[in-house]
């Protein structure tokens, strides 16, 4: 555990650790800090150290810091922002050193499953809506993770002529230009390594993660897909869904939706057992029972500055459940 390199600094944790004492009884019963309140006889042990040489910044042979109460303050800066809604706003304003972000960031930050459909708003996942949440949640202090069927896409599109082609492009592999690399098998992901799951839309929500595009209310969804949903829904934890990736949710758990004002959609969603919510683009539906959030994105007529406040609504509502 690194110390509090300077006495200012550390005036400034105690007036923290002040601040919100009522917190310390809320750590007391939780075993991971148990060992921090530990009756202790008096008197501190000093260790002497080689710090390195004073134009390395060092000051010769001295003792460290008594490290238990840096130790206290940076499990209960933890705490207090896991448990506050305003937790990565309180991160960005309180000033503290940069390694107790990055404790913090290590050990609260909420894990986001994020599943796309490929590249391109006519065949895989809508690059403004994919990378728009991407931003929505690292904003709210979530760290996500990529993921997407390792498979052929059902149709390539030219998104200069918007004509199919008969190439075959892997979902995969396309997806992994949004994620900048970083991306899975959709068949690794595991909903208890996560808090929540995302779904962006796109026409390859609609045709490569389930048939809706070709089929309508009597669409299929893919077998991972499904099963993630359901291992999601399951373990309580809230799912996100934009533009034409509601009817999927709709389609597996019957949830409570949104298409926009398409209702054209709309109706297919009731067909499919599902419910729908006018929304418009600055809007979310949610859906308490089975915590799922929806927003409309280009399921309207919008420009991108008026879709991310639905996709920004959305990632505010996610991590207010999380």
């Amino acid at each position: 555990m690194q110390h509090f390199d300077n006495k200012a600094t550390r005036n400034k944790m105690k007036l923290f650790s002040k601040k919100n004492e009522k917190y310390i009884a809320e750590f007391k019963k939780s075993s991971t800090f148990a060992s921090l309140f530990t009756k202790q006889s008096a008197g501190v042990v000093v260790q002497l150290v080689r710090i390195p040489a004073c134009h390395a910044g060092g000051r010769g042979f001295e003792s460290l810091p008594h490290r238990r109460e840096d130790r206290l303050t940076v499990c209960l800066f933890c705490f207090y922002t896991r448990n506050n809604k305003c937790r990565h706003k309180a991160i960005q304003n309180c000033k503290f050193p940069l390694f107790l972000q990055k404790i913090y960031n290590a050990h609260t930050m909420r894990k986001i499953a994020v599943i796309l459909s490929g590249c391109g708003t006519r065949d895989g996942s809508e690059i403004h809506e994919s990378t728009l949440s991407l931003l929505a949640l690292d904003m709210n202090g979530c760290k996500y993770q990529c993921f997407a069927p390792d498979r052929n896409q059902t149709e390539t599109v030219n998104h200069f002529t918007q004509k199919q082609e008969g190439e075959k492009r892997n979902m995969l592999a396309e997806a992994a230009r949004i994620a900048r690399c970083d991306i899975k098998p959709l068949s690794a992901i595991n909903a208890a390594d996560y808090d929540a799951l995302w779904i962006p839309g796109g026409l390859g929500a609609a045709k490569n993660l389930c048939s809706y595009f070709y089929e309508g209310e009597n669409m299929k969804v893919d077998s991972e897909v499904e099963a993630a949903i359901k291992a999601f829904n399951k373990s309580g934890k809230p799912i996100v869904a934009l533009c034409i990736a509601p009817v999927i949710v709709a389609k597996v758990l019957g949830a409570n939706v949104t298409s926009g004002k398409d209702a054209g959609t709309a109706a297919k969603i009731e067909a499919m057992g599902g419910k729908n919510t006018v929304c418009n683009f600055d809007e979310i539906a949610y859906d308490a029972e089975k915590r799922v959030i929806t927003a409309p994105c280009y399921m309207l007529d919008a420009s991108i500055s008026q879709i991310w406040l639905g996709i920004k609504k959305a990632a505010d509502k996610l991590v207010e459940l999380i």
